[in-house]
């Protein structure tokens, strides 16, 4: 602080001028004038536009990290959870509320219809940040959305191959890109074993492969999710060269085909129960009992779980050792969901998984 005998020397009395220059620098001296001082870090994040690209291509801009978001995909409520920001879910679909492993993380959600039928006016009600949608939402509900001039993201829960690119994105778009990215390290080690097993597999070693969907008898063509696992996995798809993503099929076809491996998705299994009922009527339909992945019991019922949101990469380590047991007779998928249910998502290995 400057002494009095210098404010005379540079100051006439009596002058408003110097009350205010005295004033000045009486506030400087007590820390009161901040101009040009920086935000703490922690707040800086606070106050940056945010900008990122969603899978149908469009670039969207966000004012600040979101922290009111609503969804209406279960995978994409699971993903939230992964890289923390679960609390900024503020709408998901009723199913979401009934799911054991979710409900407790949707404290402050409210319901807001269901994927095919979202609930417009609670959702504009709400003032969403952003609302995360599934990228096959149709046409119609696109237009809604774009109508009520809300920020909408569609990404694809389904693709494994995607996966990496959507969460980077939902971690910028929720400020927790440390936690997408420490959840990204999980995948990356788990695909590395993966892919370091199957490098020398080559295409006359690898099994045949028919991968059936939730319903009957329509299977994995390109584009699918189920097609860019077996793609990853190195069989031979059976479906591979059909035209369109889930081409429908005859019993005769597959019989035709003759598989030796069969993966059924069974959608959202609660219980063991819901998988043996699903394995018997796979084994149980016409013609079925001479298919070589029924004789030599290569057929197994898959929880969808495990293959679709971020639990994907698992699913895939539980294909790849059913694929190809001599090369994955020393790894564990269980082990590798024990680990992500203790880093990411408590409770996630306590769900039905592959049957038998």
């Amino acid at each position: 602080m400057l002494c009095p005998t210098l404010w005379k020397k540079w100051i006439k009395p009596g002058s408003i001028i110097s009350l205010f220059i005295i004033w000045v620098l009486f506030l400087g001296s007590c820390g009161c004038v901040t101009t040009g001082t920086a935000l703490p870090p922690a707040q800086q994040d606070l106050y940056q536009e945010i900008s990122f690209e969603d899978m149908t291509g469009n670039t969207l801009t966000l004012l600040h990290p979101a922290d009111r978001i609503i969804t209406t995909s279960t995978y994409a409520t699971e993903y939230l959870i992964v890289i923390g920001a679960a609390d900024s879910i503020i709408g998901n679909k009723e199913e979401a509320f009934k799911n054991p492993l979710l409900k407790d993380h949707l404290r402050n959600a409210s319901v807001v219809g269901a994927s095919g039928t979202p609930d417009f006016e609670t959702i504009v009600a709400l003032h969403p940040d952003i609302v995360l949608m599934p990228v096959e939402t149709s046409a119609t509900i696109k237009e809604k959305f774009k109508n009520a001039n809300l920020t909408v993201a569609y990404f694809d829960y389904y693709s494994i191959d995607a996966m990496p690119s959507m969460i980077r994105a939902m971690g910028e778009i929720t400020g927790h890109s440390a936690q997408a990215e420490q959840y990204l390290r999980f995948y990356q080690r788990n695909d590395a074993l993966i892919n370091e097993r199957l490098q020398n597999i080559s295409t006359g070693r690898s099994p045949t492969v028919y991968y059936e969907m939730s319903g009957a008898y329509t299977t994995a063509g390109k584009g699918s999710g189920g097609y860019n696992y077996l793609s990853r996995l190195k069989v031979r798809n059976v479906a591979g060269e059909l035209p369109g993503s889930y081409p429908v099929v005859s019993p005769e076809w597959i019989m035709a085909e003759d598989p030796e491996i069969i993966f059924k998705n069974c959608e959202q299994a609660q219980n063991t129960q819901n998988l043996l009922e699903v394995y018997d009527d796979l084994k149980q339909r016409p013609g079925f009992s001479t298919l070589s992945a029924v004789r030599n019991n290569r057929t197994y019922v898959v929880s969808s779980n495990i293959l679709y949101g971020p639990r994907n990469i698992i699913g895939l380590l539980y294909l790849a050792k059913l694929s190809y047991p001599e090369q994955f007779s020393d790894v564990d998928p269980d082990y590798a969901l024990d680990m992500y249910a203790a880093q990411f998502f408590s409770g996630a290995n306590l769900t039905e998984t592959v049957y038998p």
